[in-house]
């Protein structure tokens, strides 16, 4: 147990991340970086009208307290809690926001938010600020890739659950905490991380929200931890860590070892990609594969009398059950997660964007045919 404890995954997350210097970054990955800050950013301006959107903020001025926090794509201020809720929520909400495949991650929606709060409260420098995204990217896309995409399968949303973790570490950068501190607010996360995939059952809006509330998770753990609270060692590998608690049958099957690999050599950063359209990241190779076909052969709709496609078994829980509620989808956010509705609209539109999503387009009866 002393072995495990001192070469433990919170130890070696908390020293990569306490010893990070942005100058030791290749331009490249910076770059990219901002490009993934920027992306997300632009996602929150359009998210702002949504009335999903409206509804959370709504919910967060119940709290009737003054902040001076940014909220994106709003003119608004709010305390530096509220605001990263409300600005993981504003770049998830659309489902448009970039992911990182392997570890079937959305961390930008999660740790950018964190990074913009605490960065803001703290006066931290542009360079610090890019600093804790990337270090944050890096962690998060590792606790993802660990389980393999065993989170879905038992309807655990990852990007909650890996982001709170994540930011557990990006607000203690910025606040300057020590390694130690950092080893402790990763312990605190444990209890913290959460996410659930009930929603895909009715269209529920509860998703929308998670890498917000793992912004805020963090910044909750990494304060406790500054206040020297103390929480558990070994929140990832544990005898009721997060794999062995979370993962129940499947978690023999999580490596533990990428969670480490390749720090400061393998940028994870640059395995993030930004999505071409808003829905969920599985249905997009059916997008694709169906916009493809339709243009080479010249297919229009009263062509084609059915179409087989072909979805990883992983993944058909989230994108194709229930089979009689993905064929007829009753708002938008069944729709960005059903491939039978999905592929309907690329094969009758020829494309797919937010524009397919508004209530008439979801009731057109050609597609629905």
């Amino acid at each position: 147990m002393t072995d495990q404890l001192n070469n433990s995954i919170s130890e070696q997350l908390a020293d990569f991340v306490s010893r990070f210097e942005l100058n030791k970054v290749p331009d490249e990955v910076q770059q990219y970086a901002l490009n993934l800050i920027l992306d997300a950013t632009g996602i929150a301006y359009a998210s702002s009208e949504y009335e999903f959107s409206k509804t959370g903020l709504a919910a967060l001025r119940l709290f009737k307290e003054k902040g001076e926090h940014i909220v994106l794509g709003t003119g608004e201020r709010m305390t530096y809690r509220d605001a990263a809720l409300a600005n993981g929520l504003l770049i998830h909400g659309l489902d448009f926001d970039d992911t990182h495949v392997a570890g079937v991650v959305h961390m930008t929606s999660a740790v950018w938010p964190c990074v913009l709060a605490v960065g803001e409260k703290e006066n931290s420098t542009g360079e610090e600020m890019l600093a804790a995204y990337i270090a944050g990217m890096e962690v998060g896309a590792r606790l993802g890739m660990v389980a393999k995409g065993a989170f879905h399968q038992v309807g655990h949303h990852p990007t909650g659950i890996a982001g709170a973790f994540a930011c557990s570490l990006v607000a203690s950068m910025l606040m300057k905490l020590s390694s130690q501190q950092m080893v402790m607010a990763q312990g605190v996360a444990l209890s913290m991380a959460s996410g659930n995939f009930e929603f895909l059952n009715d269209g529920a809006w509860t998703k929308r929200y998670h890498p917000g509330w793992a912004a805020v998770s963090g910044i909750m753990a990494s304060t406790f931890a500054k206040a020297g609270y103390i929480g558990p060692k070994l929140p990832y590998e544990g005898r009721f860590g997060l794999y062995k608690s979370h993962l129940i049958g499947l978690e023999p099957q999580c490596d533990y070892t990428l969670a480490t690999t390749g720090l400061n050599t393998v940028w994870e950063v640059m395995n993030v990609g930004i999505k071409p359209y808003p829905s969920c990241h599985f249905t997009h190779a059916v997008i694709d594969a169906t916009r493809t076909l339709t243009k080479q052969h010249s297919l229009t709709a009263d062509q084609v009398d059915h179409i087989v496609a072909l979805v990883p078994e992983e993944v058909v829980k989230t994108v194709c059950e229930p089979l009689a509620d993905k064929q007829a989808p009753t708002c938008a956010y069944e729709a960005q997660f059903s491939v039978p509705y999905l592929v309907s609209v690329a094969l009758v539109r020829g494309d797919f964007s937010l524009q397919d999503l508004e209530p008439e387009p979801l009731k057109d009866p050609v597609v629905a045919a």
